[in-house]
């Protein structure tokens, strides 16, 4: 017999229970594998699910995988990124301002004292040894 679309099998005491028996109307329309029987009052319908239903399942993995993947995540990633962002940071920035520092501060007091040093050197030098020498000779030769 065929009610609403789905097969409704007689009430067998040889039938094997396989599950617990829900109401037909808190399932709502569906479309997968279901037996149904009938209670003890005829005009009742119940639903026995042989297997787990694709949709329970899916609600029932995408919730489990949604807990636990952000408590996994949020665990490992913490505890991976924060290990790993101290030792990779410490050992990089050490070795990566010691090199920088090391070649740049070279490089540049080499370049900056030797322009500096020989232009200030040269107008300093200049300026002064003419004042002074300019104030020595006219003291002196007098």
């Amino acid at each position: 017999m065929v009610h609403n679309g789905l097969s409704v099998i007689a009430k067998d005491p040889l039938l094997p229970k396989t599950a617990p028996l829900l109401p037909l109307q808190s399932l709502g329309r569906s479309d997968f594998s279901q037996k149904l029987e009938s209670s003890l009052s005829p005009d009742r319908l119940y639903i026995t699910i042989q297997n787990l239903p694709n949709n329970y399942l899916s609600i029932y993995l995408s919730i489990y995988l949604s807990i636990y993947l952000s408590i996994y995540l949020s665990i490992y990633l913490s505890i991976y990124l924060s290990i790993y962002l101290s030792i990779y940071l410490s050992i990089y920035l050490s070795i990566y301002l010691s090199i920088y520092l090391s070649i740049y501060l070279s490089i540049y007091l080499s370049i900056y004292l030797s322009i500096y040093l020989s232009i200030y050197l040269s107008i300093y030098l200049s300026i002064y040894l003419s004042i002074y020498l300019s104030i020595y000779l006219s003291i002196y030769t007098v």
